[in-house]
């Protein structure tokens, strides 16, 4: 019955419309032509899949087995809300940002197929030509922002949906766990150290390569598979293998010029990436460690010792560093200028004939100031 009204309906339409043209005059071939779909001015009906992924609040994704699965963070317990892509993944990175390869699913993942891009289209992944110079098996994005890294190295690449440029290298460090962050300002936030799994910091690297932030942190991270910003804090992800807090998220939060670790929260899945959307900026990076232009950054190994230590420093250009040693009253024990040509350097400094007590290590550039300390036994 449904079937007849609808069919009665449109032949009244139609009678109506003949009525109406020949009052006015008009014909079948005074009528403007209807363009086919595929022609320029042919209406244009909006695909309702295109949309994107959805980001919900306290959202994140881990990609496990090529398929991501969504899950939420509600306080201290997080829940997952299943597998949301099936499609298989090229890579096991995973991050999350605007479609910048020019494709209509957006915002999407990403992820990598051997040197290249590759991202989820809302059927499938898909490659992009270009390629990196830098290993790629890590990815993190937000917004128009995306990054790629790899564990144990020290390369750090931007892709911009056409090409890769590298925006930070520093041979004496290292990436410590398999992943990186990036903030809602394009900010890459990144676990550092002198070699894997031991963190000492973490570093937050711009879009143009220059260090704006680095916090002392001291942790194994061991087994560390993911992390990402999630309303401006940092999760890391550690699975069974960290001897500390296994199958654990850990909430990390900034304060002035501290990374202060919270409560680990229970989480234990096969993801080997994760990523978020809602990353938000952490309010601490508002006083940044170094100017525009300069990107000092140093650090001491050991920092407990007997015959000497290990300096490492990171300068701008063409820059050259004071290092100074002082004791715990202030007398001056050591100093020395090094200038930094290919931008990073190591001085090992022998303190045998200190006594044993405290002493602060100072690099100065002329632009900035860091201070670290030691202890000789």
């Amino acid at each position: 019955m449904k079937n007849i009204y609808t069919l009665i309906l449109i032949c009244f339409s139609l009678t109506l419309k003949a009525q109406v043209n020949r009052d006015a005059g008009l014909s079948e071939n005074d009528l403007p032509p209807v363009p086919p779909l595929n022609e320029p001015g042919a209406p244009v009906f909006k695909n309702e899949s295109l949309i994107g992924i959805t980001c919900t609040p306290n959202t994140f994704w881990g990609i496990s087995g090529s398929q991501v699965s969504e899950y939420a963070i509600n306080g201290g317990v997080i829940t997952n809300n299943g597998i949301i892509v099936s499609a298989t993944s090229p890579g096991n990175s995973l991050s999350f940002c605007n479609n910048l390869s020019g494709g209509a699913f957006s915002p999407t993942f990403y992820s990598h197929s051997a040197s290249s891009a590759a991202y989820y289209d809302g059927a499938a992944w898909l490659a992009d030509p270009a390629t990196s110079n830098c290993s790629l098996s890590n990815s993190a994005g937000a917004g128009n922002y995306l990054y790629y890294n790899s564990y144990g190295a020290s390369c750090l690449d931007k892709y911009d949906g056409t090409s890769f440029t590298q925006v930070y290298s520093a041979p004496q460090l290292k990436f410590t766990i398999a992943d990186l962050a990036v903030d809602d300002a394009g900010n890459a936030w990144c676990l550092m150290g002198l070699a894997t799994p031991n963190t000492d910091s973490i570093m937050v690297i711009s879009p143009t390569g220059q260090v704006i932030k680095q916090y002392p942190f001291s942790m194994n991270t061991l087994n560390g598979y993911g992390c990402f910003l999630l309303n401006g804090i940092l999760y890391v992800g550690l699975g069974g293998g960290n001897p500390n807090t296994p199958n654990t998220m850990l909430p990390i939060s900034f304060v002035g010029n501290s990374a202060i670790a919270g409560t680990p929260i229970s989480f234990t899945n096969g993801s080997l990436d994760l990523a978020s959307c809602n990353a938000g900026t952490p309010l601490s990076i508002d006083a940044p460690l170094s100017p525009p232009g300069n990107s000092l950054w140093f650090t001491i190994q050991p920092t407990i010792v007997t015959d000497h230590i290990s300096c490492f420093v990171t300068t701008g250009k063409n820059l050259t560093a004071g290092i100074t040693i002082h004791d715990a009253v202030g007398k001056l024990l050591y100093s020395e200028q090094i200038r930094n040509p290919d931008f990073n350097s190591k001085k090992d400094i022998d303190v045998k004939l200190f006594s044993k007590g405290i002493y602060f290590v100072t690099v100065n550039d002329g632009k900035d100031k860091v201070v670290k300390k030691f202890v000789k036994e």
